[in-house]
């Protein structure tokens, strides 16, 4: 059954870093993996410890994703609203993606740009600034993907060190 479980650990794994790159939640599926070996193995090599930094590692992952397109939105300058829209907006394009089929991906960015730009520009009246907001939202979604993807990477690296040196 051990066998069974490193198995389903590398598909979480693959499946995670795939997701995580698509923007979903691969850290959650990498900490499931590692709590299916815990079990299975009645926690003789993923001691509960690992597990509880896994777990935190995965809730650090969804809260920098959800701060990060109101924080990239506000380090190029636009307004709490304009941060605000970029929130919205990429909640909105997180809906549509799964509705539409499209992906998680693609409208949550575009949703972030447009968010951001069009409360920016209807507070402000300023097109530049309203272009630069919607960038900055764009560029702070684009980092939280790629710090998921390092967490995601990070997670497995920290249950297969665990697994090998419990397994000597």
């Amino acid at each position: 059954m051990e066998i069974v479980a490193y198995l389903v650990f590398g598909v979480l794994c693959l499946v995670g870093c795939f997701w995580s790159l698509m923007g979903g939640s691969g850290t959650l599926l990498v900490f499931l993996g590692a709590l299916f070996i815990g079990f299975v193995t009645e926690f003789a090599k993923i001691s509960p410890l690992v597990l509880g930094i896994l777990l935190g590692f995965v809730i650090l992952g969804e809260a920098l994703e959800q701060l990060s397109a109101l924080l990239g939105a506000r380090f190029l300058g636009a307004s709490k609203r304009a941060a605000f829209g970029a929130a919205m907006g990429g909640f909105v394009g997180m809906i549509l993606g799964l509705m539409t089929g499209i992906g998680i991906l693609i409208l949550p960015l575009v949703g972030i740009f447009v968010g951001a730009f069009i409360v920016e520009l209807v507070s402000y009246h300023n097109l530049p600034q309203s272009i630069k907001s919607g960038m900055g939202g764009l560029l702070g979604r684009l980092g939280a993907v790629f710090s998921k993807v390092i967490l995601t990477l990070v997670m497995i690296v920290i249950v297969l060190g665990q697994v090998l040196r419990n397994s000597l």
